[in-house]
């Protein structure tokens, strides 16, 4: 009898973390592997890219206010319901009181961590891993195995964390266009992307306020800014002041596809990241990154070769870096073929979705035996 797997994620926005538990989805769908999402809470903005496919999901409750206890009703009644041999959690809310629930159905537990850990906030330590460690001798042998999306999260968590000795690194994957010689960058001007949540650590601010010191000297350049949140108004406020044809807002959108093939420069500027999905797909579209030396970033942008690499606060440096590719049509060229040779090493999503099921099976001795192969229309732009 095939194994079952429940996909576990707080929602399904527009976040990194999402975003991977939609892409292990799509790819498990792709392979024939039996498996159900489960679905904290809203916002639900990935839904229907996994209906489409025809894949189940699970939402345990719509209301962010619900009692501790009728979670733990919700939750345990939709385990015995559908009984998965392993769960693999993407999610930060409730996870005290999931690990609760599976520890008593006796179910395992993978976890992948999108962190660097050092970055965790008191609030998350004092809900996840301080408990975890007054349990660990209660609970050695259902504590949950952990998967980290970086060598830096792995050697963090590793030293931080000793009790929990189940723990692998897997890279997350990002698609690839279909026709890559097309997105390689040759024009005379550029088109920069900015990709992320408009929040205050990724500093959208901060970029737009670099942006419009160079932006002049560089007629028919444009930064693009996808993403929405908190810093929104600000953003909005700033790019009114602005010429219309420097900057474009457009917002959560659902395919990234068109703006990556127009894009020539991925353009990073937050303090604290593990590799972030932007950057993977600006690798995999061939572009260069301009990124802050951030969490893991160094371990997708090698300085000088795909991309280069500056201080969280060193706009100095940053606009420099700006310019010289800008103004270099050959060189964005050179490090984006260079930046695309890297992703196919390390970002594609079907070794992402491989390498996760051998981490099941390595640290779990949960092993899920794909029916099918997964086929270009799983690996590149675009899905439908």
């Amino acid at each position: 009898m095939s194994k079952k797997l429940l996909l576990m994620t707080t929602s399904l926005g527009w976040g990194g973390t999402e975003g991977h538990v939609t892409d292990l989805a799509i790819g498990y769908a792709a392979l024939g592997i039996p498996f159900v999402v489960a679905v904290d809470m809203p916002p639900l903005d990935r839904l229907e890219t996994l209906k489409r496919r025809g894949i189940r999901v699970e939402i345990l409750t719509e209301d962010a206010g619900i009692s501790p206890s009728n979670y733990v009703k919700s939750l345990d009644a939709t385990l015995k319901e559908l009984k998965p041999d392993l769960i693999h959690l993407n999610s930060w809310a409730r996870k005290d009181l999931i690990f609760k629930v599976t520890r008593e159905a006796g179910i395992p537990v993978v976890e992948t961590l999108h962190t660097t850990i050092s970055n965790l906030n008191l609030k998350t330590k004092v809900r996840y891993f301080f408990p975890l460690r007054r349990e660990r001798q209660a609970y050695r042998k259902t504590l949950p195995a952990v998967i980290n999306i970086s060598d830096l999260s792995l050697h963090n968590f590793r030293r931080l964390y000793p009790f929990i000795d189940k723990t692998a690194r897997v890279y997350c994957g990002a698609y690839f266009p279909k026709e890559p010689n097309d997105v390689i960058s040759r024009g005379a001007s550029a088109k920069v992307l900015w990709i992320g949540s408009m929040i205050e650590r990724k500093r959208p601010v901060w970029a737009l306020e670099i942006w419009k010191r160079l932006v002049f000297d560089f007629p028919g350049s444009q930064l693009i800014m996808v993403g929405n949140g908190p810093e929104m108004d600000r953003v909005k406020s700033m790019v009114q002041e602005m010429p219309p044809e420097m900057v474009l807002l457009s917002g959560n959108i659902a395919d990234l596809s068109p703006v990556l093939k127009m894009g020539d420069i991925m353009f990073h500027t937050s303090v604290a990241e593990g590799i972030p999905k932007n950057i993977r797909y600006a690798l995999n579209f061939g572009m260069p990154v301009i990124a802050t030396n951030a969490g893991a970033i160094s371990e997708a942008v090698t300085e000088g070769e795909n991309g280069f690499l500056t201080e969280p606060h060193d706009e100095s440096l940053t606009e420099k870096r700006l310019r010289q590719l800008i103004s270099d049509a050959t060189l964005r060229g050179v490090m984006g073929i260079k930046g695309r040779e890297w992703g196919n090493r390390i970002f594609r999503m079907d070794n992402m979705v491989s390498n996760v099921l051998r981490a099941y099976k390595d640290l779990c001795g949960v092993e899920f035996i794909p029916k099918y192969r997964m086929t270009d229309r799983d690996i590149y732009f675009p899905l439908d």
